[in-house]
């Protein structure tokens, strides 16, 4: 049993180590959402360069210790297989929505000249902060299936639930800027 305590350690650990990440990139982009210059922009585009570093190494061992305690001790159980996939998925939404926007918006905060269309792939910062919301709500709903345990219609109900708050939080974010006249960062070149 003491492999398995560790595992489980490691698991709990590197869910710390995804809030953690979490949290870094909600600050940076609030920090980037209130930039009112190309040059406060840049300052806040390296906030995002610790992710890769925290969040990244923290997915790959819940990841891999999830798939473990799931073939050491929760086989046969619905949740854990629908938490996976999940963590997966939370993964995959950074990696289609949020990544090429920030690196979208890094290179157009360089100084290189960026094409059009990459421009118009960055997008707006709603689309940020939707890809942050369900991704933070998913996991909360990850971890209401590792304290509760539900079955198949239970565990997929919980993250749908996850899913569907993660977006409706987005308009409160969205007028949250508007309402104060903090500076939207604009797209275009000076």
């Amino acid at each position: 049993m003491k492999t398995y305590s560790l595992i489980l350690f490691l698991h709990v650990v590197s869910a710390f180590g995804i809030l953690v990440s979490f949290g870094l990139e909600w600050m940076s982009l609030d920090r980037l959402q209130r930039s009112c210059t190309p040059e406060e922009a840049r300052a806040s585009m390296k906030g995002f360069g610790v992710l890769p570093w925290t969040g990244g190494p923290s997915y790959l061992t819940a990841l891999i210790s999830g798939i473990y305690l799931w073939q050491a001790s929760w086989r046969g159980a619905a949740w854990n297989v629908i938490a996976l996939i999940a963590l997966v998925a939370i993964a995959m939404i950074w990696a289609a929505l949020t990544g090429p926007r920030l690196m979208a918006l890094g290179n157009l905060f360089s100084g290189e000249k960026v094409r059009e269309p990459v421009v118009r792939q960055a997008g707006t910062m709603q689309m940020l902060w939707v890809s942050l919301q369900v991704r933070v709500l998913m996991a909360l709903g990850i971890t209401f299936l590792m304290m509760v345990k539900p079955g198949v219609s239970g565990s997929l109900l919980a993250l749908a639930i996850a899913i569907l708050l993660g977006l409706a939080v987005n308009p409160a974010i969205v007028s949250y800027y508007r309402s104060r006249n903090i500076c939207v960062i604009s797209l275009r070149r000076e």
